[in-house]
């Protein structure tokens, strides 16, 4: 029966584009319906026409790629990318903007493949799939390529005629909703996932390709007395809220409320609301004002810095890549590595890092600046994070569709994590105590921060200005050892006692810089949030 479907090319145009602008872009109308004020009849027009013409603009679009070569394995492409998108979207309530897409490029199979639960298989089934298998099996027919373009042409005019109508009626309306939610183009289905994937494409190969080198020759003046030993900890997704040490009234940190010379920094806040942001941003001098993160991999960055100063500069992975921050010095990718109780084929758990993180201490004889890029919090397999002691809060979400778990089973699994990352903090902080022939210190600062169903969000990666606190709020904490404290200039009472404001991952380029001494010309004293209690 399906070899006798037949269907003329515009006749398929409109009913895709039709299919694409009312199926698959219900978080688009749930946006406008949810958002847009309806208090007399020209805004009850407005938003009744915008309705009608949803379909409008992927019409045009449809008309101009979907040519008699291309029209059945494009159409086949966008309705799979489409179906999944909706879901992502409807479900989780993702923003496909250029940042999403600049993560979805450094994305690798093993992050990828836990959003793939069956629910999204289904999903993209029953509406990718079937559509894109009745496509290929039905006959398109074409008029001359002169008739063809001829009527296309009339249609695309026509279309574009309508809007530029409507936009001029309406526009009263439509200019205050569009200034006030940006972020609804990031919600247009299809439209938003071509569009800014061709402007990071070419964005990407507009950025410069010679490496700029930002300081030929930084120094630092620390001590040679004894060996330095200062250990970086980026955490992944971890929000401040769900940390008993910023005051969640679940005991999420146990191990470190009871650990002396921990300096908790209150109210700091993310660059970014994804790691392909935020993690290139915190290692840059520049900020988030100024940080352009398609250049990032061609110019020097705090690690570059360090090493340049005499430092040995080593990067531990276990949260699928660096973003091209460590690309210029040791790096150990713990899954690749594997040979680890605690790696499970394509992920590990952060014991496997402590493991590497005690390998690498036996091995220090200089001064040295130790990076774990840890797993931390990542959703939305919250459960496979932490080992089955960690598992204190309960019910739990064990599965990757977190939409269907109840909050408090989410909030549970969640709230695991933070424990599990409580040990890997605090056993990190056990491990360089017991090299007392080194001054230690160690900074755990988290990427970014998650959304556990507030208001209808999961996961992270929100346009940044409406992105909520759950997203930008993280936990920034540090710890000295002794013999740090002892033989170097900080006064930890004043750190203490200090009234914090305006923290960010802006300060912690800075504040590693001072606090290394390391001299350079990139270094701003404003943002070296230590500077004011150095003795």
């Amino acid at each position: 029966m399906l070899k006798n479907l037949k269907i003329s090319s515009r006749k398929l145009i409109f009913i895709l584009s039709l299919y694409f602008g009312f199926v698959l872009n219900i978080t688009f109308l749930k946006t406008v319906y949810l958002n847009f004020s309806i208090n007399n009849i020209t805004q009850f027009l407005c938003i009744f026409f915008l309705t009608l013409l949803i379909p409008l603009p992927i019409f045009i679009f449809f008309n101009i790629i979907l040519t008699k070569h291309t029209i059945k394995t494009l159409s086949c492409i966008l309705l799979i990318i489409s179906s999944f998108t909706n879901y992502m979207m409807l479900e989780f309530g993702v923003h496909i903007n250029r940042n999403m897409i600049r993560s979805v490029f450094l994305t690798d199979l093993r992050e990828a493949s836990e959003l793939l639960s069956m629910s999204v298989l289904i999903n993209i089934l029953i509406w990718g799939v079937i559509p894109a298998i009745l496509i290929c099996a039905t006959k398109i027919e074409f008029d001359n390529f002169k008739t063809e373009c001829y009527k296309r042409g009339r249609l695309i005019i026509a279309s574009l005629l309508t809007m530029l109508i409507y936009l001029v009626l309406f526009a009263g309306q439509l200019i205050p909703f569009g200034r006030n939610h940006s972020e609804i183009k990031s919600q247009y289905n299809t439209l938003n996932y071509v569009f800014n994937t061709i402007m990071h494409i070419r964005k990407t190969f507009k950025t410069p390709k010679n490496f700029l080198i930002l300081d030929e020759n930084p120094i630092s003046k620390i001590s040679k007395d004894k060996i330095h030993v200062f250990t970086l900890v980026i955490g992944e997704t971890a929000r401040s809220q769900n940390f008993s040490l910023y005051g969640y009234e679940k005991e999420t940190n146990p191990l470190l409320k009871n650990e002396g010379n921990l300096l908790v920094i209150p109210n700091a806040t993310s660059c970014g609301t994804d790691t392909a942001y935020s993690v290139p941003c915190m290692f840059s001098h520049k900020g988030r004002s100024e940080i352009n993160t398609d250049n990032a991999k061609y110019e020097e960055n705090l690690l570059d810095i360090l090493k340049k100063a005499g430092f040995d500069v080593i990067w531990v992975d276990n949260d699928m890549g660096c973003k091209n921050i460590c690309n210029r010095i040791q790096l150990y990718d713990v899954v690749n590595i594997g040979n680890n109780e605690k790696c499970f084929g394509d992920y590990c758990q952060d014991d496997a890092v402590l493991d590497h993180f005690k390998s690498l201490l036996n091995k220090i004889t200089q001064n040295t600046v130790i990076v774990l890029h840890t797993m931390g919090s990542h959703g939305p397999a919250y459960f496979k994070r932490y080992s089955k002691e960690f598992e204190k809060f309960k019910p739990t979400c064990d599965t990757v569709n977190i939409q269907d778990c109840t909050r408090e089973e989410l909030v549970n699994s969640y709230d695991n994590t933070i424990l599990y990352t409580d040990h890997i903090i605090s056993t990190a902080i056990n491990y360089l105590k017991s090299y007392k022939q080194f001054e230690t210190s160690l900074i755990y600062i988290s990427d970014h921060g998650e959304s556990l169903a507030e208001n209808g969000l999961y996961l992270h990666g929100v346009p940044y200005t409406i992105a909520p606190k759950e997203q930008t709020s993280i936990p920034f904490f540090m710890w000295f050892s002794e013999n740090s404290l002892k033989n170097s200039n900080i006064d930890f009472e004043c750190l203490k006692n200090k009234n914090w404001q305006n923290i960010s991952h802006d300060n912690f380029f800075h504040s590693v810089m001072g606090l290394t001494e390391t001299e350079s010309k990139l270094y701003d004293k404003n943002l070296d949030m230590l500077l004011d209690c150095r003795k």
